[in-house]
């Protein structure tokens, strides 16, 4: 993120709390206003990188998609019921042991991180 001042000077702030200082420093004379929310200001612009628009839309995209799919997929269900009922289920014990150590180990590299 690039925030340039209309003014001429142009630089990448260190955090959002320099921002706010210039921005309370250049344009804030009414001591009343510590501590709220600022409004934008005609003299600053922010410039979103085209890495973070493609980012965004990216996201954007996979939600979409996400939110389209249901959560439970009824082919899938029905597949493995007439499986059971014809005795042609055979679940894969090493898959499934694979399986639940895996996210064993998720779990417990999520909780000692």
């Amino acid at each position: 993120m690039k925030v340039s001042d209309n003014r001429g000077e142009i630089g990448r702030p260190k955090s959002d709390v320099q921002v706010s200082r210039q921005m309370t420093k250049d344009s804030l004379t009414d001591i009343s206003t510590v501590g709220k929310r600022l409004e934008p200001s005609s003299d600053y612009n922010v410039d979103i990188s085209r890495k973070a628009k493609r980012l965004q839309k990216d996201y954007a995209s996979a939600y979409q998609i996400a939110s389209a799919t249901p959560d439970v997929r009824e082919d899938k269900v029905q597949e493995l019921k007439a499986k059971i009922a014809e005795g042609k289920y055979r679940p894969d014990a090493g898959k499934i042991a694979d399986a639940m150590m895996a996210e064993a180990i998720k779990e417990r590299l999520a909780t000692t991180s």
